[in-house]
């Protein structure tokens, strides 16, 4: 009979607890952050370093901000590899926003860099700062977007894609391992080609 009493009463408080509501997020610490690889780049004619965009990866990194500012979106922090194909990628980004190439953080770290050296500079972005655009490389940019968030598993980042990961925390340091939710990840050949697909390059848990 005790057994009985102990067992309904645990069942009870199960219950009430899966009837309650989870907790309301705070919307101002909602944190966005974009993660882009560089645009189409030129051949292998010149160093690594030094390549720089082809007419279509100016028209792709173009498109794809245009899409992210019909979405309502606006970085108010963006950092991008040192390198020239990504600089170039910043370029076209910030000539659609109406923004100053000089407002791009430039950061070589972020060169062909690990995994762990994205996540830091992730990291030490300032709290003021609520929607973040990186612009990098692949496979740091594949990492990164597996890192954040646990929705999907990235296979690839094609050129000028963007994964969007959303997070909630009173700083970006508070941004760790699966706990951002994935927002949208989005690439150019979805609005060239009918017979496109979204899923392509990703696994959906």
């Amino acid at each position: 009979m005790r057994w009985s009493f102990v067992l309904l009463f645990h069942l009870c408080c199960m219950t009430m607890l899966t009837q309650c509501d989870p907790p309301e997020k705070d919307p101002a610490q909602r944190r966005l952050l974009l993660l882009m690889r560089h645009a189409k780049a030129e051949g292998y004619d010149k160093p690594d370093f030094e390549r720089g965009l082809k007419k279509r990866g100016e028209e792709d990194a173009v498109l794809m901000t245009q899409l992210l500012t019909a979405r309502g979106i606006r970085p108010d922090y963006i950092v991008s590899s040192a390198a020239r194909r990504t600089v170039a990628t910043a370029q076209q980004v910030v000539n659609v926003l109406g923004q100053n190439l000089s407002e791009v953080v430039l950061d070589s770290a972020l060169y062909h860099c690990n995994t762990r050296v994205l996540i830091d500079v992730v990291h030490q972005v300032a709290a003021e700062h609520k929607t973040v655009l990186l612009i990098g490389h692949n496979p740091s940019i594949i990492e990164a977007a597996n890192h954040f968030q646990r929705d999907s598993i990235f296979m690839q980042v094609p050129t000028s894609g963007m994964v969007a990961i959303e997070f909630y925390g009173e700083n970006w340091a508070d941004v760790h391992h699966h706990l951002g939710r994935l927002l949208f990840y989005d690439y150019p050949k979805l609005h060239k080609q009918k017979d496109a697909d979204p899923n392509e390059h990703l696994y959906t848990r």
